[in-house]
């Protein structure tokens, strides 16, 4: 049976789902004196980073004459999800997955012309233990699967403490456990304190980061950015079919108010924001970012 919580590890590097305002130094702060237009946007984890360099570059590129006031809540998709259900006033929801959007708009909770996939993701096996030659070349994204098999149940043998994201909550925790079940179905019961579950998977570098953990499963995103420092961690590629499509969709929340509502105005302008946001993104600019963040898109709208 899987934790409820990150275990066996100090809880004290444990995030939860914050919000964030976006402040003035990246543009996203209405300066016309008017009363700003704020749009509250929950976010899975995984896709924090590459959201805020959308919302900044959705700034620099909008008509508007006033700027809206961004609100950012991230965290697990399965726990956010709970905040949306239980009358959390979100304006647009970036899961890390395709089921939860698809059951809020069941739930009349979402618009549904406004669901679409924005980005399928790719998880990836970062160590901190020194990579043997050929073990480093059969991790390589084009090898051979076999090869990335037998070089990734090579790494599960030489672990000690491997961080994932909570499988309950987490969408990259499901398809890390996935990977796990297939290279050692039994791991669970024969090595129960191998495997450390982290709340989310920001919450799992965190983790990885600061503490004795030897090895991490990340978004190809967060490997990415971890690349571009000067830490020298050790990185194998993941096969797509070892744990299952992880394709992330967005829905619209809420509606506007009735024209005899006092919100009314403020409502339309919100709803409107949101709409030219889910546009930008799908557009080349949006698109771009995305990819340029480790990512895959799909112009195909579910």
């Amino acid at each position: 049976m899987l934790p409820a919580h990150a275990s066996s590890i100090d809880d004290r590097y444990s995030v939860s789902a914050n919000t964030v305002d976006a402040g003035s130094n990246n543009g996203l702060i209405n300066s016309t004196g008017l009363d700003p237009v704020v749009l509250r946007i929950a976010v899975a984890a995984n896709f924090k980073h590459t959201l805020e360099e959308l919302l900044t570059a959705f700034a620099r590129t909008s008509q508007a004459q006033s700027q809206p006031v961004i609100k950012i809540s991230s965290g697990a998709t399965g726990l956010l999800f709970s905040q949306i259900n239980n009358g959390a006033p979100f304006d647009l929801f970036f899961s890390a997955d395709q089921l939860r959007p698809t059951l809020l708009l069941q739930e009349n909770l979402g618009i549904p012309t406004s669901l679409q996939t924005y980005a399928i993701g790719k998880i990836i096996w970062v160590t901190k233990n020194k990579l043997s030659p050929d073990l480093a070349a059969a991790c390589q994204e084009k090898m051979p699967t076999d090869l990335q098999r037998a070089a990734l149940n090579q790494l599960l043998a030489n672990t000690q403490r491997l961080v994932i994201a909570n499988p309950r909550t987490a969408p990259y925790g499901q398809a890390s456990q996935a990977l796990l079940n297939k290279l050692q179905p039994a791991l669970a019961d024969t090595e129960p304190t191998k495997i450390v579950y982290a709340r989310n998977i920001a919450h799992a570098q965190q983790l990885f980061d600061k503490t004795d953990a030897d090895s991490v499963i990340l978004s190809m995103s967060q490997a990415l950015r971890i690349k571009t420092s000067a830490i020298d961690y050790q990185y194998c590629s993941i096969p797509a079919e070892y744990h299952g499509s992880l394709a992330q969709s967005v829905i619209q929340l809420g509606r506007i108010q009735p024209a005899d509502h006092p919100m009314h105005a403020t409502s339309k302008k919100t709803y409107h924001r949101a709409l030219e946001l889910l546009q930008f993104i799908q557009s080349d600019i949006g698109t771009a970012i995305i990819r340029r963040n480790g990512y895959e898109t799909s112009d195909v709208a579910l």
